[in-house]
């Protein structure tokens, strides 16, 4: 019996041998080659609505594939251009539930991405096919000397951007529980602005019933810099922490119509449940000052309540965005409230301390107010301008504050300036 087995497991090794010998062998042959790029070919153009043409194909059947000269086009422009993709995968893991792919390069891939008449030229993914419930696993996911190019021909003054020299390394996973991809290594020029080179590099993944992961995110240039690491879990608990350099010049030039005038070094860390979550911000804005605060919010109602503090110095609004009033304001600010918008209910607390508003110095003291929405019977919640009220000042002071009040005038009146004899509440 162990001889007849011994035997049986030698035909069928033989067996093995002599099929990829074969499919070695026929995958060499130009009529074996043809009907592959034919049976990709239907495969890409079912699974998008574009113009796809496919120059050829190559490999070695059962272990890897390799695409030549493949274009994509919509309305008959350009929208992508691979003359080479290798793909390298282990069929065997078909037979486990998943398609693994343990190489797949991009070599000097070329995108063009335009915008006109209030849309992007995109290919759409073909509608009527349904979700795969296999696994797919790519290790290791390259791009080579590749080229992404945006154009937006719609905008008031049409732009021309484009990441050069686009290097990756990365591995994704997609499977019925969620998504995953690892960065290791994504490198690129920009073009058509005045912003240094970037590189990046992070992990992100998001589960089906919604939690999402980031883990040692990271994106920089020469000077610009981000770093975030956080766990969301919907319903249960917030974690996370962002580190943020930021360069106005460099911001300026990717988005010309950015009010931002000074650099930004900020930070920020939140953590806790659901219902009590935790969010501490640190800002130095430069010459515009610096800004300290603290937010505690229950996000389990709706709408979120929450009760927000903060610290700032020699903050100049005009210094750090453009068209705001120059000041120099130093305090504290507290304030409690029910949702966010200018019909949400608002209690607060402002204590200034030495300050100036243009050239004029002003000592302010401590005001305190609130707002809550009013509407009449029958009638949905006023949307008029808001009316403010200033606070009468102490004798030491020469200046004042404007509070916000709880009722609002039709047409936008002007605001006015209180009587002696008014305090600070309503």
């Amino acid at each position: 019996m162990a001889r007849l087995l011994r035997r049986g497991l030698v035909v069928v090794a033989t067996l093995i041998v002599v099929l990829v010998l074969a499919l070695w062998g026929a995958s060499r042959f130009g009529v074996v080659q043809e009907m592959v790029r034919t049976r990709v070919l239907a495969l890409l153009r079912a699974s998008v609505e574009a113009q796809v043409d496919l120059g050829g194909v190559g490999g070695t059947l059962g272990r890897s594939l390799v695409l030549r000269d493949l274009r994509v086009a919509v309305a008959g422009h350009s929208v992508a251009r691979v003359p080479r993709v290798e793909i390298v995968y282990a069929p065997l893991a078909l037979l486990r539930g998943r398609l693994l792919v343990r190489r797949f390069t991009l070599v000097a891939p070329r995108v063009r991405l335009v915008r006109e008449h209030g849309a992007w030229r995109l290919p759409q993914l073909a509608g009527g096919g349904g979700s795969s419930r296999m696994a797919l696993e790519v290790r290791t996911l390259e791009v080579r000397d590749g080229r992404v190019a945006v154009a937006q021909l719609d905008a008031p003054t049409p732009r021309r951007l484009a990441a050069a020299a686009v290097e990756l390394t990365a591995a994704a996973a997609i499977g019925p529980r969620g998504s995953d991809l690892a960065i290791r290594d994504l490198r690129f020029t920009p073009r058509g602005a005045a912003a240094t080179a970037v590189h990046a590099s992070g992990r992100l993944a998001a589960e089906t019933g919604g939690a999402v992961q980031v883990r040692d995110l990271r994106l920089a240039t020469a000077r610009t810099r981000l770093d975030a690491d956080g766990q969301l879990l919907p319903a249960r608990e917030v974690r996370g922490r962002l580190a943020l350099v930021l360069d106005a010049g460099e911001l300026r030039a990717l988005m010309p119509a950015s009010p931002l005038l000074t650099d930004v070094v900020a930070t920020g860390d939140t953590s806790g449940p659901w219902r009590a979550v935790e969010l501490s911000l640190q800002a130095d804005l430069g010459t515009a000052g610096t800004v300290r605060g603290h937010v505690r919010a229950d996000l389990g109602t709706q709408p979120v309540v929450y009760a927000a503090s903060a610290e700032f110095a020699g903050l100049d609004p005009g210094a750090a965005v453009a068209g705001l009033v120059r000041a120099q304001a130093n305090g504290r600010a507290r304030a409690r409230g029910r949702g966010i918008g200018l019909e949400a209910p608002l209690a607060y607390r402002l204590a200034l301390g030495r300050s100036a508003v243009g050239e004029r110095t002003a000592c302010i003291a401590p005001a305190r107010g609130s707002s809550r929405p009013r509407a009449r019977a029958g009638s949905a919640p006023a949307s008029s301008p808001v009316r403010f009220r200033r606070t009468a000042s102490p004798p030491a002071c020469a200046s004042s504050i404007w509070r916000r009040s709880s009722r609002a005038r039709p047409g936008g009146s002007r605001p006015r300036r209180a009587s002696p004899g008014e305090g600070s509440t309503p």
